[in-house]
């Protein structure tokens, strides 16, 4: 196969140029992108059958990867480098079936050499890239497992389940492995990207909820694996 048909991620860099007209007071520059490099993918071999989900860049280890429905894996990169470092877990996942049950959905470095993955099968797979291992546990539904974010200082993470009924969103402990809590919302209408507050919370986006129409912020204590707080974003 030419190189020019495979597949590649491209990187790019921004950088605050001086601008070449001065600029109005109270208006930003604007960052100026380039394209740094580009990195040929093996396991991309054709373009109609890449379907990815989430892209993780994690900034302690310099590592990249990919949530890939097409090849039902993990894609890994090494930003400092630019190398491809491997397709982990490859077959596991659930690939390209409904936006529902496919999978690989979200992902996350857990470590700077363990990367995480949610399935379709409401199960997420915990994959060494050192040495190749899977650990795998379910949160309990029967749809995709999805959105998740990481606390590095109390190794909790949250993940949400917005296709069951109710959608929910699972606490964990990551070493070792195990469930230690779940939050049920009855009525939301799905459940976004959650995000790292500090201190063992995240803060939890919800699109509606039968209270909040039109969507909430919810603050989540790790610790009770309770909501601490609600925000209500009116007209969102």
């Amino acid at each position: 196969m030419r190189r020019s048909s495979v597949p590649i991620v491209a990187l790019t860099l921004a950088a605050a140029l001086a601008p070449a007209a001065p600029i109005a007071h109270g208006q930003s520059i604007p960052p100026a992108y380039s394209l740094k490099t580009t990195i040929p993918i093996p396991p991309w071999e054709s373009l109609s059958t890449i379907n990815v989900d989430i892209v993780w860049a994690d900034p302690g280890s310099h590592m990249l990867s990919i949530a890939d429905r097409g090849g039902a894996a993990i894609q890994v990169f090494d930003t400092d480098s630019d190398t491809f470092i491997g397709s982990f877990a490859a077959g596991q996942f659930a690939g390209r079936l409904s936006s529902s049950t496919g999978g690989a959905n979200g992902t996350t470095f857990v470590s700077s050499n363990e990367v995480i993955g949610s399935d379709g099968d409401s199960t997420l797979k915990l994959v060494n890239i050192d040495t190749g291992e899977v650990q795998t546990i379910s949160t309990g539904g029967s749809k995709r497992a999805d959105e998740m974010a990481y606390d590095a200082a109390t190794d909790r993470m949250v993940v949400a389940n917005p296709n069951d009924d109710p959608p929910f969103i699972t606490v964990l402990k990551i070493h070792p492995l195990q469930i230690l809590g779940k939050l049920e919302y009855p009525g939301a209408a799905g459940i976004e990207q959650p995000l790292l507050a500090g201190d063992g919370k995240f803060w939890q986006a919800l699109p509606a909820t039968p209270n909040n129409p039109g969507g909430q912020i919810d603050l989540i204590n790790t610790e009770t694996a309770s909501v601490e707080r609600t925000i209500p974003t009116p007209d969102c």
